[in-house]
């Protein structure tokens, strides 16, 4: 498995994008990940997860599936 660290967010910067990635943000995600060569699958978050997103102190984890490649 992966990790993905933006750094030097602040904690509502952090949830926000987050949501945004929730909501529209993987949907405009497709495209890039599609189009890449070779294409590779979007990681969708898995919103039947509970919960899908965490927050910890100053970290916020979203959880995704990894899609039909498994890289």
């Amino acid at each position: 498995m992966a990790r993905l660290v933006i750094e030097n967010l602040t904690l509502v910067q952090a949830k926000e994008l987050a949501h945004w990635y929730e909501g529209q943000g993987e949907q405009d995600a497709n495209i890039w990940f599609e189009c890449q060569d070779p294409p590779c699958s979007v990681p969708y978050v898995d919103v039947h997860r509970k919960p899908w997103m965490q927050i910890d102190d100053n970290t916020v984890t979203i959880y995704c599936n990894r899609g039909e490649d498994n890289k």
